[in-house]
């Protein structure tokens, strides 16, 4: 997989956990940002939703594999049980390292740290790509917490991440190409 491919993912997942979120009074004052600034195309993208607002959009999506906030896993070789179990495991380790690469075209950091998941990566090209994103360990015990066996729970996922309140969730740059996904008080992002 290649760094573009991996960034994009990372993107599309805390897009997707952002529509997804269904929190009521925890997140009455807080907003979801996303930006993303493309310098060779000279494109600007902003995304500022109020958390209530898309709790009112998560009861109205209702498709395929998406119902009631929940995602069906569709033929995968793992089941969410088994992603459950591996948590718990991961998530009653203490802060570490869990995985390291380093090369001479890249360094790539997961690890935990003080009740977060994070991921932290540095392409050592000429223009090079960074990823950091930082993921509260309550918010992924939510996602694999609680539904039938082969269902991710967003919703709850997202409800969890509200409870955690503001703070930086991801920044990935890549070329001219900088995308940043945020949560805060503030109705526009900066």
């Amino acid at each position: 997989m290649t760094r573009s491919k991996f960034a994009a993912g990372i993107a599309a997942l805390l897009f997707a956990f952002a529509i997804a979120l269904a929190p009521a009074a925890q997140a009455s004052d807080l907003w979801f940002h996303v930006t993303v600034h493309e310098g060779e195309d000279n494109a600007n993208i902003s995304v500022n939703l109020p958390l209530s607002l898309v709790e009112s959009a998560l009861t109205m999506i209702q498709v395929d594999e998406y119902q009631d906030g929940k995602i069906q896993l569709e033929d995968t070789e793992i089941s969410a049980a088994q992603l459950r179990q591996m948590w718990q495991e991961l998530e009653a380790s203490p802060n570490v390292d869990f995985v390291t690469i380093d090369s001479d075209d890249e360094s790539m950091r997961v690890f935990k740290e003080d009740g977060y998941l994070v991921v932290r990566g540095e392409a050592k090209t000429d223009n090079g790509s960074d990823i950091h994103v930082r993921v509260p360990s309550a918010v992924v015990a939510a996602l694999l917490d609680g539904v039938e066996d082969n269902q991710l729970n967003i919703a709850a996922a997202l409800r969890a991440l509200a409870a955690q309140g503001e703070g930086e969730l991801a920044t990935i740059t890549e070329d001219d190409t900088r995308v940043r996904v945020w949560i805060d008080q503030r109705p526009e992002g900066r």
